[in-house]
This record gives C-alpha cells, sequence and structure tokens, in this order.
C-alpha cells in the first residue's frame, strides 16, 4: 500500500492530521488551506490522494474520515510484527506469542482493543501536526506502536485488572524488536531477560 510508504509526504499528512480533527462533521478543503500553511493547490490534490486511498470520503463538497479504512490501514501494518523472527534462544517464545496474537487479530480488533487503537489513532493524528518527529502516516502508525506498548508495561506493572490485558500483552511482545536486534551486538550490557517486555512474555506463558 503506498500510503504507508515512508516515500510519502509530509503535506498529505497534514491535511490528514486537519481530518481527524474533524471527525463525524466533516471539513471543506477552505478549513484546512484556512488553519495551515498549505496552498489551495497542495490541499486539493492531497485531498484528491487520501480520497483515492479511501482514507477519506467525499460528499459534495465536503470530506469525511474514514475510520473503517484508517483501522484496515493500520492492521496492515501490524501485522507485519507477526513473523517469526530468527531470535536468540531464550526469545524463542516471541514466535510463538506472535503466531498467537496473528490467530486473535480479527478478536482483538473487533473488541475492546480495537477501540482503544482507534482513540489512540486519533489522537496521534491530530496532535501529528504539533510533533517535529511525525511527518509522515508510517510515523503516525510507528507512534500509535509505542503508545499501545507503554500502556501493555503499564498495566504489566499495575495491581488492577483489565479485560483488554492479555490481547494488548500480546500485541507488545509481538512488536518487540529488540531482542534480534541488541542480541547481536558484542558486549551488550543489559540482560533482555531483565526487561519488562520479556517478564510479560513470561507471564503470558505461565498463564498458558
Amino acid at each position: 500500500m503506498s500510503l504507508i510508504s515512508p516515500k510519502e509526504g509530509v503535506n498529505q499528512l497534514k491535511v490528514f492530521s486537519h481530518a481527524a480533527g474533524y471527525q463525524s462533521e466533516g471539513f471543506k478543503q477552505v478549513d484546512i488551506v484556512e488553519k495551515s500553511s498549505l496552498t489551495k493547490g497542495a490541499v486539493s490534490n492531497n485531498c484528491k490522494k487520501l480520497v483515492d486511498e479511501g482514507l477519506l470520503i467525499k460528499k459534495d463538497s465536503t470530506y469525511f474520515l474514514n475510520d473503517e479504512k484508517l483501522m484496515d490501514y493500520y492492521r496492515t501494518h501490524i501485522e507485519d510484527y507477526f513473523r517469526r523472527r530468527d531470535i536468540p534462544d531464550r526469545f524463542k517464545y516471541y514466535n510463538e506469542i506472535r503466531t498467537k496474537t496473528k490467530m486473535k487479530i480479527n478478536e482483538i480488533f473487533e473488541g475492546l482493543i480495537g477501540d482503544m487503537i482507534h482513540d489512540i489513532l486519533i489522537s496521534v493524528l491530530s496532535n501529528a501536526n504539533k510533533e517535529g518527529q511525525i511527518n509522515t502516516i508510517q510515523d503516525t502508525f510507528n507512534r500509535v506502536d509505542y503508545v499501545l506498548c507503554k500502556v501493555a508495561e503499564d498495566i504489566y506493572l499495575s495491581d488492577e485488572e483489565y479485560d483488554f490485558g492479555e490481547d494488548l500483552c500480546l500485541l507488545s511482545v509481538s512488536m518487540d524488536r529488540s531482542p534480534e536486534y541488541l542480541s547481536r551486538l558484542e558486549d551488550y550490557p543489559i540482560d533482555l531477560t531483565n526487561t519488562i517486555t520479556f517478564k510479560i512474555s513470561e507471564e503470558l506463558k505461565r498463564g498458558e
């Protein structure tokens, strides 16, 4: 999907970020021209791209965010994490978690986690124009990944129990790529089995 390619420009995200701020009431191109530094031509061109990709729906001269398509794109992005990886033996269970998460992905996206992902996506998108590190829609998805992992860590460290806790922890471990990268470094001083994500994976393993 070309839309989530890192090559897609900053202007497209600026338009989409403003679109996320309007939600159900919709917006016209002039609304974004007045609220951004973009020219009429840039707004028109990028609105057309987003409509072509299905992320915006155009009704007469009004545009609406297509929440369902946004979630489809994010799901495509996140499913790449579920491929089995070549990782050290002590982290092999991560691959089992990735397989399990892949099998549960429909249930995850249709449940409370799906609602949470949607809300985080909208929040990150709406504030993307204020963030210097978010320049593309791919950057937006990566930030959502980070937020989801932090929430999973908070749940693990909390004394509270949440109905969606296990599914969120599955996603968090599935998205953790650090073992395959850091284990290749010579004399890396930190024991990766002491990380919160590894402890979450052990908790999931014990719960089977």
